[in-house]
């Protein structure tokens, strides 16, 4: 019987270990995408983790295509986040200006501010922040890492037939790849499926048993039941085995950290570093979500909306203010040219000057006020590019 339903059955305890310390290790895009994105402790402790299986470990060329093409938009964002950062800094600061009435040469405010600045600085030190795209040291180990240990890939012929398989494949909702059909040719619809046909070919060629570790959490990789994670999906376990003959597992990246740990290696990861890729694989989870996707979208769609009519009838009535204190101002400054030719007496003279001060002091306050809602207002509008990246882009 078990040879009937082997596919849906889970491997003992015994079964992973055995596989653990043979079976050939590849790791998917994501996963090496998101090196970027982690500290560089956590960073340093993964490539570590990979680097003790360097005699196991393969990359499909597609895998390896995909890193390369998507690694400087990864970067780059990176940059772009402590970019949004400074200017969301500069926001609070002129907010703080605005708010408490004070100058612009404030000792407090401007000490606040140059200790945030230092703070980013230490951040960018600490985090995964790369300079440019020429001068990345990430990209320089996984080279070493992977030297001689990636496929050749497929012939254009053989591209085009598995594309043409992953069209009805996709119609009927068949693993992998078939949450990926909305992403079109531009991002390579079929980029999953065809890591997985390289991964079934190496399989079969060099009798190996694989591990493929993943940051996808999509449902055309994984069984989930009852919003439970049980493994692979049934499918691929079934024909994995119909075309190698071999054994197959996955692990999210959170699920391989924590299994090399259990196997005490000479290194062992920190808790904190699986915290961390803990953490990133729950924001994703949120974000595949269907339900909460769309939910979530919709309220900060609201919400955002919302916020920019709100400010924009502000700023409407700033400008109107302003208008009417500059007209107030030219209307006191009429009078102070007639007082002055005609020597009126002194008090009126002051009673004007101490008039034009305030009002000169009121046009400065709603000007400021004019450039806090206007960085709000374009602050909103990178929130709003981001979330739609957020909920659009694939990683």
């Amino acid at each position: 019987m078990k040879e009937a339903i082997k596919e849906y059955l889970n491997l003992t305890k015994k079964e992973k270990e055995i596989l653990w310390n043979n079976a050939v290790f590849v790791f998917d895009t994501s996963v090496l995408l998101n090196l970027y994105r982690y500290t560089a402790k956590t960073r340093n402790s993964l490539l570590e983790a990979m680097q003790h299986f360097s005699e196991r470990i393969w990359m499909p060329k597609q895998v390896a295509q995909e890193l390369m093409k998507n690694r400087p938009k990864v970067i780059l964002d990176t940059l772009k986040n402590f970019d949004e950062l400074k200017k969301a800094k500069d926001v609070f600061i002129d907010k703080c200006f605005e708010v408490l009435r004070r100058e612009k040469k404030d000792e407090i405010i401007t000490t606040m501010s140059n200790n945030i600045d230092e703070s980013l600085e230490q951040l960018k030190k600490t985090s995964n922040y790369i300079e440019t795209v020429d001068c990345d040291e990430v990209l320089n180990k996984l080279l070493k890492l992977f030297e001689h240990r990636v496929g050749d890939g497929f012939l254009e012929a053989e591209l085009e037939k598995i594309k043409k398989e992953g069209e009805e494949r996709y119609t009927k909702k068949a693993p992998p790849g078939y949450k990926d059909e909305k992403k079109g040719e531009e991002n390579n619809e079929y980029g999953d499926l065809i890591v997985w046909k390289e991964i079934l070919s190496y399989s079969k060629s060099n009798k190996k048993d694989i591990i493929f570790v993943t940051g996808d959490q999509k449902e055309d990789w994984w069984h989930k039941v009852c919003g439970k994670t049980l493994g692979p999906r049934i499918e691929l376990k079934k024909e994995f085995f119909k075309e190698t003959n071999q054994k197959f597992f996955m692990y999210s990246m959170n699920g391989f950290l924590t299994q090399y740990n259990d196997n005490k290696p000479s290194y062992k990861i920190e808790e904190k570093a699986i915290n961390e890729v803990k953490n990133y694989e729950n924001i994703l989870k949120e974000r595949i979500n269907p339900i909460s996707h769309k939910r979530y979208r919709i309220l900060e769609k609201q919400k955002q909306e919302n916020e920019i009519r709100r400010l924009k009838q502000i700023f409407i009535d700033l400008v109107d203010e302003q208008e009417e204190l500059e007209n107030k101002i030219d209307i006191i400054k009429r009078e102070l040219i007639i007082n002055q030719k005609h020597d009126c007496n002194a008090e009126e003279k002051n009673n004007l000057l101490i008039d034009l001060k305030r009002l000169q002091s009121n046009l400065y306050r709603v000007m400021s006020k004019e450039t806090v809602v206007r960085n709000h207002m374009k602050d909103l509008a990178l929130q709003k590019d981001k979330l739609i990246d957020y909920f659009e882009s694939e990683i």
